[in-house]
């Protein structure tokens, strides 16, 4: 177990909890290269969810630059943490005064969530959720160019130049106009800005 690891990761506000988890996990494994082994098998059974599931959580903690995978011939993949950039930029998920009806919409026919965990994951990350329906409608007609994690990290790098940026809610557009436009393309190829912690925030 790695404690600085651990504590490395309690500080990441990542918006997919499912990916948190497996990155905590992976820190309970890390040895002191900070790098672990464990099977996706393994990991999903302690996670509580499927082989995909997990592949797509990794994906997703190499996209945003949390965590480096080693693919290797005939045996688990290799995991090494990378503690040593400090990317504490994903936003945190707050509620906003913007969520209407359709955010709770649920297929009654099915019993289950009606969008998908792709979806959830980019309107989590979107820094003005409104209209979740229609949002869903451009979402399915933006991923047909760029794929969902893509997407996601796109979403997530927006919301942090919002932020940096003192940007008001009002004038940030609504998640369906801001695919549809494919806005998302000015973000596809920029590195996430690295941002420097406080000692308070450290501390804390």
């Amino acid at each position: 177990m790695s404690i600085q690891a651990l504590s490395w990761c309690i500080k990441k506000d990542i918006p997919n909890p499912t990916a948190k988890l497996v990155l905590m996990i992976l820190c309970n494994y890390a040895n002191e290269n900070n790098s672990s082994y464990p099977s996706e098998k393994h990991l999903a059974k302690l996670v509580g969810v499927s082989d995909r599931s997990i592949r797509r959580c990794t994906s997703l903690l190499s996209e945003l630059g949390l965590l480096k995978i080693e693919q290797r011939l005939g045996t688990s993949n290799l995991y090494t943490l990378l503690l040593g950039v400090d990317t504490n930029v994903l936003p945190v998920r707050t509620p906003t005064s913007y969520n209407t009806k359709e955010d709770t919409k649920v297929n009654k026919d099915k019993g289950v969530d009606k969008y998908d965990q792709d979806f959830e994951d980019f309107w989590q990350s979107y820094p003005r959720r409104i209209n979740k329906h229609l949002t869903h409608q451009k979402y399915i007609v933006a991923i047909k160019n760029i794929t969902p994690k893509k997407l996601t990290v796109c979403a997530i790098r927006f919301a942090n130049e919002t932020k940096n940026n003192k940007t008001e809610e009002k004038f940030i557009p609504h998640p369906s106009t801001w695919l549809n436009q494919r806005r998302f393309s000015d973000y596809e190829n920029q590195n996430i800005e690295i941002k420097k912690q406080s000692l308070n925030n450290l501390a804390g």
